[in-house]
């Protein structure tokens, strides 16, 4: 677990399961020399850090100039919206909107921003058109764990719903 100053001071907590993931963040905190933030790498034989610049830099060389790391947070959002809307009550148009506004307050507790923020920028709206629609993924078997992977299974459905739009 480690714990962090987000976006509008706004104090994260953030477990991580994942052994590897683990293993090499146990690393980067051990690391001596350079500063306290977390993304660094060594460059001849020092720290340097890894600025946000620099990792859509890299995103941007892997996979084109129309993606950035944010949508890697966008995803996760879409995919979390998905799962929480395949079980949510769509029997009226009251029951929608509720299931909607709870929806986006489990996106927003996962991503660490407020219900608003994570509609407008961390949820393809798609997702949300389609619900309205009686759309959605299977419905969820399992809840999804802040910081937590979801399964590819999960990410499979929701790239086939978004095709389905």
């Amino acid at each position: 677990t480690f714990e962090y100053t987000a976006k509008s001071s706004q104090e994260l907590s953030v477990t991580v399961r994942d052994k590897r993931v683990v293993a090499l963040l146990e690393q980067l905190r051990r690391r001596r020399g350079g500063s306290d933030r977390l993304l660094a790498y060594r460059e001849d034989g020092s720290w340097k850090d890894l600025s946000a610049s620099q990792v859509n830099a890299y995103v941007k060389q892997l996979l084109g100039d129309d993606f950035s790391a944010k949508d890697f947070r966008t995803w996760r959002g879409t995919v979390i919206a998905a799962h929480a809307l395949s079980t949510a009550d769509a029997s009226t148009k009251t029951a929608r909107r509720r299931s909607v506004a709870a929806a986006m307050r489990t996106v927003g507790e996962h991503l660490g921003n407020t219900p608003t923020i994570a509609r407008a920028s961390y949820v393809d709206p798609r997702v949300v058109d389609l619900f309205q629609d009686g759309i959605t993924v299977a419905a969820g078997t399992r809840s999804i764990s802040p910081g937590a992977p979801v399964s590819r299974t999960l990410e499979e459905q929701v790239l086939q719903l978004l095709d389905h739009a």
